[in-house]
């Protein structure tokens, strides 16, 4: 997933009818971001300046400015409400984000890890899910990909060559549609203490610590997949280290 800040000196989120938060945002910036990116919306104000976090959703719509200027008015009705907004000056990833990123009213993308697992640990319910969640659709697409690669380890080096060297040097990209869970951050965080560093199925140590706090970096997995009537529950849920994840999806 895309991560982008909007960065502005005010912060106003539309109600809507049913009383539901719909968050919206007019930016002058000539960059258009992708529907299903993630917005964070950080604001700006007094002097010395305090910069908060305000909220966050996932983008649903992109139209033009009405007022006919440059840009996009980026809209979503997924989201979370930071209240009261969170003060981020003191930091240590913003003080990282400040010194990397042109700050000045607008939209700009995010690509630091670090950064995001810092703002995603501020608004937990925002995680996005791994390859338990994702529609049909997508798994579809790996399937037909792995059936491909079957296919061509049946080649020769020299067919596959012949191949290579008509193929597209830059893929095709399109759009999936995936489904994400909102899931419940006490579930991860009571299953991870459990796991004490520890993968729960291997017995290895986590094969490294997060940048973001030193924590070891442990993946939760339902055994049941959530998109299959699986309960979002400890009990449904293991910690595993990298390789034990991918074993417990493709072994």
């Amino acid at each position: 997933m895309t991560h982008y800040i909007f960065y502005s000196n005010q912060y106003n989120p539309d109600k809507s009818p049913d009383d539901i938060v719909e968050y919206g945002i007019e930016t002058k910036s000539s960059a258009q971001p992708a529907i299903g990116a993630q917005i964070w919306f950080i604001s700006g104000t007094g002097s010395p300046k305090q910069f908060r976090l305000c909220c966050t959703f996932i983008i649903d719509g992109i139209e033009p400015r009405e007022d006919g200027e440059k840009g996009h008015r980026i809209y979503g009705a997924s989201g979370a409400q930071i209240h009261p907004p969170v003060l981020l000056n003191q930091l240590p990833w913003f003080a990282e984000l400040r010194k990397t990123q042109f700050w000045s009213l607008g939209l700009f993308p995010l690509s630091s890890d670090q950064i995001i697992e810092g703002l995603l640990a501020l608004a937990p319910e925002m995680l996005t899910l791994s390859d338990d969640e994702y529609l049909p659709e997508l798994a579809d697409i790996e399937a037909q990909l792995s059936a491909d690669v079957a296919d061509s380890l049946k080649l020769s080096s020299s067919e596959r060559a012949s191949r290579l060297a008509s193929a597209p040097r830059i893929p095709e990209s399109f759009e999936v549609i995936t489904t994400a869970f909102r899931r419940n951050q006490h579930v991860i965080a009571e299953v991870l203490m459990r796991a004490d560093g520890r993968c729960e199925k291997c017995g290895s140590p986590a094969p490294f610590l997060r940048k973001s706090d030193e924590t070891p970096y442990l993946e939760v997995h339902h055994w049941k997949p959530l998109s299959e009537g699986g309960e979002d529950v400890v009990e449904n849920a293991g910690a595993l280290c990298p390789n034990c994840h991918r074993q417990a999806h493709h072994g």
